[in-house]
């Protein structure tokens, strides 16, 4: 079997990771889509269409050989890999980024931050009580009926308010 390697990606392409953990901070990315994900970059996009289609391609037994998880190649490149690295606790490493999302919600000047900007939001008509629930698709949809109890006619337009309130 022939490996077929994926082109690869342009640097800079990629999402920054954690990129929309606090809502859209980007004012051009809220202007061209709204609340919406920002569709992947060309690079980004055609490695993932070329990996999608290498993988439509490959026989059972390739796919086992790549991916088993019992001594698939892929198996075989991590434990390579992490050969003589720290164990992670991916537990509570992600127990630890929830907690310390929560402590940030409440910490006082945040709370006073929220406050200030969901008063500047609601005159721009908008109701929410902080930036994260503007994001949410129980407040907003980007079609009407999508989700249900949505409440809030605009998806695109609405994004670029909240950085009118972030300067004021």
């Amino acid at each position: 079997m022939t490996w077929e390697t994926l082109p690869p990606v342009v640097e800079g392409d990629p999402e920054p990771p954690y990129r929309r953990r606090y809502g859209v901070a980007e004012p051009e990315i809220a202007r061209l889509y709204g609340y919406h994900v920002a569709p992947d970059r060309p690079s980004v996009a055609r490695r993932a269409a070329a990996g999608h289609a290498r993988a439509a391609r490959l026989s059972d037994e390739e796919r086992r050989a790549a991916y088993d998880e019992t001594g698939g190649c892929l198996r075989q490149a991590r434990e390579r890999i992490e050969q003589g690295a720290p164990q992670v606790d991916a537990t509570l490493f992600n127990k630890l980024v929830s907690q310390t999302f929560g402590e940030a919600q409440r910490d006082a000047k945040v709370v006073q931050v929220f406050k200030d900007w969901s008063v500047c939001m609601r005159a721009e008509g908008l109701r929410y009580a902080d930036p994260l629930a503007a994001i949410l698709p129980a407040r907003s949809s980007p079609e009407p009926g999508d989700y249900p109890g949505a409440t809030l006619p605009c998806w695109n337009e609405c994004a670029s308010s909240p950085f009118a309130c972030r300067t004021r």
